[in-house]
């Protein structure tokens, strides 16, 4: 749509009419702001006096306006300027842009999160792009398959080892980022050692609260326990505990992340306590839950020379 000629004919700057004629053809926020302006009867011949603001305006402008994407444009990132008409003159004034909305949003679908809260602003692709081209490809095909509402994968869990900052966790984050913002679904994201810690209070407090948590990890959409085998060896949280939460997340069909320091052999060391009969029994039938569902990936080192911020 093209700005009406008389009103052009009264902006005598040339250099503003361009902008006020480009910027009206292209963008349909200002456009309904000119219209404003016509239906108030604003004399177009005093733009020049908001000649600097609207300058402004269209220098910083960029526009969020994709919910699944986390990448904020804004240079106030969660803040977006807008142009505003009122009292027959033009401010300047900042509002919450989509991510800002979305970033709590995100947040508020975390039951439980253990890692910084600066963490939720990231996005996926940014930070598969740091990852080998090998690690990339499989990572990216099985994060978009979980992803992808219409596909039914056989596997549905990860169990993504690698040395200690490596990025597993970073990466980790920012997968369940993605997931919250594409499907609007919760998850739990906890330690391994706050896992333990919780079966101790479960073991001899059922309150309320208590209990609640324990039914949202085994239902929730999606599991992830991060530092798996280092938490303290204790049979009873392995059989009792562990093996119970894995296994009916199994049969719900619901997917669940492992990210562990150790390979995982040495994962099935940690959790064998002995060599008679009756604990490779067990130790047996814990791991065929992780061998029939599991994607195993080793992440080499994705932040080399590079700070984490």
């Amino acid at each position: 749509m093209k700005l009406p000629e008389n009103i052009s004919n009264q902006i005598k700057n040339d250099p503003l009419s361009q902008i006020v004629k480009d910027n009206y053809e292209n963008n349909c926020e200002f456009q309904q702001l000119i219209e404003k302006m016509i239906i108030q009867k604003f004399d177009f011949n005093k733009l020049e006096k908001f000649k600097n603001i609207i300058i402004e305006y269209f220098q910083t402008y960029s526009l969020c306006q994709q919910k699944n994407e986390l990448k904020c444009k804004q240079n106030i990132e969660g803040y977006r300027l807008y142009l505003k008409f009122q009292q027959n003159r033009l401010f300047l004034f900042l509002k919450k842009c989509i991510h800002k909305k979305n970033s709590q949003s995100i947040l508020n679908n975390y039951l439980h999160c253990d890692f910084p809260k600066k963490w939720i602003k990231s996005d996926l692709k940014k930070q598969v792009a740091d990852l080998d081209q090998k690690d990339r490809g499989i990572l990216i095909n099985y994060f978009m398959s979980i992803l992808n509402p219409t596909n039914e994968l056989k596997k549905k869990w990860l169990f993504l080892n690698g040395s200690i900052g490596a990025g597993k966790t970073f990466l980790s984050v920012f997968f369940a980022n993605t997931f919250i913002s594409k499907t609007d679904k919760k998850v739990i994201f906890i330690n391994a050692n706050n896992l333990f810690t919780f079966f101790r209070k479960y073991t001899f407090d059922k309150t309320e609260l208590i209990r609640e948590f324990y039914l949202n990890l085994h239902n929730v959409n999606l599991l992830i326990i991060d530092d798996l085998g280092n938490e303290n060896r204790l049979i009873a949280f392995r059989d009792e505990f562990l093996f119970s939460l894995i296994n009916k997340r199994y049969f719900r069909g619901l997917l669940t992340f492992f990210i562990s320091n150790l390979s995982y052999s040495n994962l099935k060391s940690f959790y064998t306590f002995s060599n008679d009969k009756i604990e490779t029994t067990k130790t047996k039938s814990f791991f065929n839950l992780f061998d029939k569902n599991c994607h195993f990936i080793t992440l080499n080192n994705i932040f080399k020379n590079k700070m984490i911020k």
